[in-house]
C-alpha cells in the first residue's frame, strides 16, 4: 500500500467517495432531504484549504 498526502487533484474523487460512503452509511437513518443536505456540503471546494 502506497500513502501519500491529498492533492488538489484528488477533491472530485474524494467528494465522490464521502457523498456514496455517506449514502450507504446514512440513508436508513436520515430522510432524502438530510442527505441531499449532506450531499451539498460535500462538494470538491469543501476539501481544498
Amino acid at each position: 500500500m502506497f500513502i501519500r498526502r491529498f492533492r488538489e487533484s484528488n477533491a472530485e474523487k474524494v467528494s465522490k467517495m464521502i457523498i456514496r460512503t455517506e449514502r450507504i452509511t446514512n440513508s436508513k437513518n436520515y430522510s432524502e432531504e438530510a442527505m441531499n443536505a449532506l450531499e451539498k456540503r460535500a462538494k470538491p471546494s469543501h476539501h481544498i484549504y
